[in-house]
């Protein structure tokens, strides 16, 4: 009768019943966690997957743009000087890059036009751009003759 009456006790007891809700909250939250991390991890493979194919295909330069200095080339625009120069060097780097390649690309197409007396201006105006350029690390496009060869056709002299 004893050991009955202890069991009745124990069983209608309710002093460790909050210690049975925490273990059961407790392996709830894992659980949810494990499934959580179940169905993002796929995910978070397959971004860290292709920022590493990223990477991998990126190249770092290894050294910054030469200076590129075309000041000792003659102007070969017939109103050109070095005040002209000069003020274009400022508006051309004023510019934004996007600004900077529309322009040179719009100066190029009239630069091997052909048009002698605009060829001129322009050749002279590329020759500014690409200077700017090679200074803020930007390339001209592929397939496109550099300055110092139009200038030279263009019969400009270097100093």
């Amino acid at each position: 009768m004893y050991l009955s009456s202890r069991l009745k006790t124990f069983a209608a007891g309710e002093s460790g019943a909050v210690t049975v809700d925490w273990v059961i909250l407790t392996a709830g939250l894992v659980g949810l966690g494990l499934a959580t991390m179940t169905v993002v991890s796929a995910g978070v493979e397959d971004v860290s997957g292709d920022t590493g194919d990223a990477l991998t295909d990126f190249e770092i330069a290894s050294s910054f743009a030469e200076l590129v200095d075309y000041s000792g080339h003659s102007l070969v625009g017939p109103s050109h000087n070095e005040a002209w120069r000069t003020g274009e060097t400022a508006r051309f780097g004023a510019m934004s890059d996007a600004d900077l390649m529309a322009a040179y690309n719009a100066s190029y197409g009239i630069a091997t036009g052909g048009v002698y007396p605009h060829a001129q201006h322009e050749t002279d105006r590329i020759g500014v751009m690409e200077q700017e350029m090679a200074a803020r690390g930007m390339t001209i496009p592929n397939g496109n003759t550099p300055y110092t060869t139009l200038h030279t056709n263009q019969g400009g002299t270097v100093s």
